[in-house]
């Protein structure tokens, strides 16, 4: 009889032992697949931020391709249009009356005085008119970029004659940058969104003023054509 009731023992401490070791075991299989399934959610998170973070950057690349692209095409269509420029103006690049310069997307046309006015005038002459009309129908070629013209002078103030139309320098290169301007429009039909009429007076010298050449060099014309900022019309910065 003691001998049963010792093996009943036993056999209930192996039964508990038995259960207590499955429930263990159970609820340690219940903690896995909860830190499984954090985990399987994590990554998906994580999949689903690399899959957006791509897909920025092939957009972004895609957007820069097409940038440098449009950029390419622009300096093409810059260079062709120095080219024909220069081909134009051959007879007064060579009398040095007329310069053309081209710096990537930028480009510039300097007229002296001379070959527009007279000196003290800012009426247009005819030989200003004609060279002004071929340049025109040239830089309208090129659809967007902004020209902007420049009007220059030396540093000799207005003579007692003239003063009263022309008090001082600026007022006389505003005028002259005006009426290039007007002419450009009217006469070599470009776009007058593009246009824009600056004076810089004796302000931005190219050669000494001390001497006769200097300032006949200093009396000018100058046309740049520049590509236009994001705000449509207005250019940023100089040349």
């Amino acid at each position: 009889m003691r001998a049963a009731v010792i093996i009943l023992a036993i056999l209930s401490v192996a039964l508990g032992g038995a259960a207590w070791k499955f429930h263990t075991d159970a609820r340690s299989a219940r903690d896995q697949m909860a830190e499984l399934r954090d985990i399987n959610r994590e990554l998906g998170q994580r999949t689903r931020e690399l899959a957006e973070h791509q897909e920025a950057m092939v957009a972004e690349v895609e957007k820069r391709l097409a940038t440098e692209d449009e950029n390419f095409a622009d300096l093409d269509r810059i260079r062709s249009l120095y080219e024909e420029l220069v081909a134009e103006l051959e007879d007064e690049i060579q009398r040095k009356e007329v310069a053309v310069n081209r710096l990537a997307d930028r480009l510039s046309v300097r007229m002296v005085e001379r070959v527009l006015f007279r000196s003290g005038s800012a009426e247009l002459s005819a030989t200003g008119r004609d060279l002004l009309t071929r340049v025109g129908r040239r830089l309208q070629a090129n659809g967007d970029h902004v020209i902007r013209v420049e009007g220059h002078t030396d540093n000799i103030p207005i003579g007692e004659k003239l003063v009263d139309t022309f008090p001082t320098n600026w007022e006389l290169s505003a005028r002259r940058a005006v009426n290039v301007v007007r002419h450009l429009e009217e006469e070599a039909g470009v776009d007058p969104e593009r246009l824009q009429a600056v004076g810089r007076a004796e302000h931005r010298p190219v050669a000494d003023n001390a001497t006769a050449e200097g300032r006949s060099r200093n009396r000018r014309m100058e046309l740049h054509l520049v590509p236009p900022s994001p705000a449509a019309g207005v250019v940023s910065g100089d040349e």
